[in-house]
C-alpha cells in the first residue's frame, strides 16, 4: 500500500498539498518509486486570490490543464523549487513530481465524497454536487461509493459564488453507465444540460488561439464531450478513473525513445482505453502522411496515446482520425512497438486527433 493513498494506489486528478502550501493534480497512474509525478495547479497568493486555503490567499498558476501550461510552471520550479523537477529515464523528459518527503496532505476524491453524504450541513455547492451525484446514481446504477469529488471543492478552497463542480466515476463499467445517462440527459429539460452557445463560442475562440485547430474543428471536438455540462445552472464535469484492478502497467514496465514528430492517417480498432486519461486508441490501417523521412525503416504504429484531455473519448471504433505527435517506439521486456503521443511538453501544443467525419 503507498504510503499516503489509504485505497492503495495514487489515481489520477487525486491532489497534493506540499509544505509551501502548493496544491498539485496527480497524473496517471504510474509513477517512480519515492515521487508522484503531479502538475502545479495552485499557489499561496501575495496578493488576493479567488481561491482561499483557510485564511490564505491562492492563486491558479494553471489556466487551464494542457502539456504547454504545465510547461509554462518549469521556469518558475527551476528557478525557485528545483527539487520539484526530475529527469524520467523511461520517458526521458523532463517531469514535474511531489517527492514523498514534500507531501503535506494527500487528498482522495472518493474519501471526500463520502465525507459530504455524511454531513448535515453544506454549502450551497457542496450540497449542489452531491444532488449531482446522487442524480447521477440513481438513474445510472452507479452505487454512490464509486463517485468522487475533485478541483476546489475537494481541497476546501472553493467559492459557491464562482466555482464548478468537478466528479469522479470508477471503473470502466461504472463511467460507460454515466456516459450513457448523462448523454440522454441532456437531450430532455430538466437539471442537466449542455454547455450554452456563448460559452461554447468562447471556448472555440479561446481554444483555437493556443491549438493547431480552427474554432470549426474545435465546436465538432465539443460536441462530443459527453462529460462536460451544466447541473442546476452550475458547470461540472465527469472523469473516469481507473479502478486499481484496471491498472495494468506499472512505472519502468516499458520505456519510450523519442522518434520525431509524425502524422498520421488511422483507423480506430479499440477505444475502450480512450475513456481514462491517459486515453488510449488501438489503430490499423496507418499511413504515416509527414516525418516518415527521419526514419531509417519502415515501422508499424500501433497506438495512438493522449495526455491532453481534449481528445478523451473522442473517436468511435472503426473512424478514422488524423493525428499529429511524437512517434516513441515503446521497449517492453520481450518486445518492441511504435505509438504516436499526444500532450507532449516538447510539441508546444501544435499536437492533435481530429476525426475525419
Amino acid at each position: 500500500m503507498n504510503l499516503f493513498s489509504n485505497r492503495g494506489y495514487f489515481a489520477d486528478r487525486d491532489f497534493i498539498r506540499t509544505k509551501e502550501g502548493f496544491f498539485w493534480v496527480v497524473v496517471g497512474y504510474t509513477h517512480p518509486p519515492n515521487r508522484i509525478i503531479a502538475y502545479l495547479k495552485y499557489i499561496p497568493s501575495s496578493t488576493s486570490g479567488k481561491w482561499k486555503d483557510g485564511t490564505t490567499p491562492l492563486e491558479r498558476v494553471l489556466p487551464y490543464y494542457s502539456a504547454t501550461t504545465v510547461g509554462d510552471t518549469f521556469g518558475f520550479l527551476r528557478q525557485e523549487y528545483p527539487e520539484y523537477l526530475f529527469f524520467c529515464p523511461v520517458n526521458q523528459i523532463e517531469m514535474s513530481n511531489v517527492p514523498y518527503n514534500k507531501i503535506d496532505r494527500y487528498y482522495i476524491p472518493e474519501e471526500k465524497h463520502q465525507s459530504f453524504l455524511k454531513k448535515n450541513s453544506l454549502d450551497s455547492l457542496q450540497k449542489k454536487a452531491v444532488d449531482l451525484t446522487k442524480q447521477l446514481s440513481r438513474l445510472s446504477g452507479v452505487p454512490l461509493t464509486s463517485f468522487g469529488i475533485i478541483g476546489s471543492i475537494l481541497l476546501d478552497i472553493h467559492n459557491p459564488a464562482f466555482s464548478d463542480i468537478d466528479v469522479t466515476v470508477y471503473g470502466s463499467k461504472n463511467a460507460y453507465k454515466v456516459k450513457n445517462t448523462l448523454l440522454e440527459l441532456t437531450k430532455e429539460d430538466g437539471p442537466f444540460s449542455k454547455m450554452s452557445t456563448e460559452f461554447l463560442k468562447n471556448w472555440c475562440e479561446s481554444r483555437a488561439q493556443v491549438l493547431p485547430l480552427d474554432a470549426n474543428e474545435l465546436e465538432k471536438i465539443f460536441h462530443r464531450r459527453w462529460n462536460v455540462g451544466v447541473y442546476d445552472k452550475t458547470r461540472f464535469s465527469v472523469h473516469p478513473i481507473r479502478t486499481k484492478e484496471e491498472i495494468r502497467e506499472q512505472y519502468g514496465d516499458a520505456k519510450y525513445e523519442p522518434y520525431g514528430f509524425v502524422k498520421i492517417k488511422a483507423q480506430i480498432t479499440d477505444n475502450s482505453e480512450a475513456i481514462y486519461l491517459p486515453c488510449k486508441y488501438k489503430l490499423s490501417n496507418v499511413e504515416i502522411l509527414e516525418g516518415s523521412k527521419t526514419l531509417e525503416v519502415d515501422i508499424t504504429v500501433e497506438e495512438l496515446v493522449s495526455y491532453e484531455g481534449l481528445y478523451c473519448d473522442l473517436a468511435e471504433k472503426n473512424e478514422y482520425v488524423l493525428a499529429f505527435g511524437k512517434l516513441e517506439k515503446v521497449i517492453y521486456r520481450n518486445k518492441e512497438a511504435f505509438r504516436v503521443l499526444i500532450g507532449s511538453i516538447d510539441a508546444h501544443s501544435k499536437d492533435y486527433i481530429i476525426p475525419l467525419i
